[in-house]
């Protein structure tokens, strides 16, 4: 550093840079996927996932029938049933239960539209 009259020296300074989104659980979920072949929207899965260690996804039919169960984000609903049958059109109810990078444990739920169309 040096001042208005040239004279000179050393500084040390710390910098603390504070992560706003450090700590906070991010997971985005569509509302609607299509798994119908075209290549777009074909499975249902997160939009985003942020700050997760352990991950567990249910997809319940509106009987409350498991369809669908994972613990890896990144294999999505692909809209078939447990025997492997094509699931009707219509309205699923999602659940995912977590556990943070901290150890905090938590649940998210939803609905999911599915369209062939």
């Amino acid at each position: 550093v040096m001042d208005a009259n040239g004279c000179t020296n050393s500084i040390s300074v710390d910098v603390s840079i504070q992560n706003e989104a450090a700590g906070c659980v991010v997971i985005t979920m569509p509302n609607v996927f299509t798994p119908n072949g075209d290549g777009t929207n074909e499975f249902f899965i997160p939009i985003e996932i942020l700050s997760i260690r352990d991950y567990n996804l249910i997809i319940l039919n509106r009987w409350g029938n498991v369809v669908f169960e994972t613990i890896d984000y990144k294999q999505g609903w692909d809209g078939t049933t447990a025997n492997g049958n094509e699931a009707n059109e219509g309205v699923y109810f999602w659940k995912i239960t977590y556990m943070d990078v901290y150890n905090k444990s938590g649940e998210l739920h939803g609905n999911v539209t599915l369209i062939r169309d």
